[in-house]
């Protein structure tokens, strides 16, 4: 019963676009607490995959969001939106802050390592 609710918890938390939700709130409310919780998403998510899948899945978890969002980045109407990122255009801001995810993503995931490692010498 664990297994398909944490499969389901994974996919979920991976198809909600947090890189342009943090670039739209940025936009709109000119504020960069958006990128901050796609910093904890990210931290999150890292931890969940690595405590929940080997190494070799681990990095495929934040691709359904970064496409995602890559096509929603196209959709708002403001003539302004293609120039608030600059020197950057919309994609190529996402993909550097989303080169920039994979640091917390990887120290989520080295962190569920750690402990999934203290837990089996303490339990051996």
């Amino acid at each position: 019963m664990k297994q398909p609710f944490r499969t389901l918890l994974l996919i979920l938390f991976s198809l909600i676009p947090f890189g342009f939700l943090a670039m739209y709130w940025d936009f709109v409310g000119r504020t960069i607490m958006g990128y901050g919780i796609w910093i904890i998403a990210s931290l999150a998510s890292g931890f969940l995959a690595k405590s929940w899948l080997s190494w070799k899945w681990v990095f495929l978890v934040p691709l359904p969001s970064l496409l995602l969002s890559y096509v929603l980045v196209w959709l708002p109407a403001d003539p302004y939106w293609d120039s608030f990122f600059k020197p950057f255009t919309v994609s190529s801001a996402l993909g550097f802050f989303s080169l920039l995810q994979l640091i917390p993503f990887s120290i989520g995931g080295y962190l569920a390592f750690r402990i999934k490692k203290a837990n089996h010498l303490n339990n051996s």
